[in-house]
């Protein structure tokens, strides 16, 4: 789909344009995004803005793992970081086996499934704050 698209196919629209013009034609399987965020988000927006998200954040990353091995850093300063690094290879694997781009409870009809969606959503942003 990227190299047909390297522009992305718009936002919401992966699974819908995987399911009408990817799938084989005898499965009759509806999808709502890619099998993980980061793949829905590259599908989705496009390679240049993806690299212009992901570009920054490795050099974040990296240059953290530069000071913290060559940099002359307080105990204190050394666990913020390993914190912070561990915070995000948590989010990448958590993001590797799992799809957060589907928030389908914004749009079309209210049900069971909408709303339990939308408490979810409610209850992990509570978590955050």
């Amino acid at each position: 789909m990227l190299s047909e698209n390297p522009s992305g196919v718009g936002s919401g629209m992966s699974g819908r344009v995987f399911t009408v013009f990817y799938q084989l034609p005898e499965n009759h399987y509806v999808y709502r995004t890619m099998v993980n965020s980061f793949l829905t988000f590259w599908v989705e927006r496009g390679v240049w803005i993806t690299f212009c998200v992901v570009f920054p954040v490795v050099l974040i990353l990296l240059a953290s793992v530069v000071l913290l091995i060559k940099g002359n850093l307080t105990r204190t300063a050394k666990i913020l970081i390993i914190s912070l690094l561990a915070a995000c290879a948590g989010m990448f694997i958590s993001g590797m086996l799992s799809t957060c781009f589907d928030l389908s409870v914004f749009a079309g009809d209210i049900n069971e499934n909408s709303i339990m969606q939308l408490v979810l959503l409610c209850a992990s942003a509570a978590v955050v704050l």
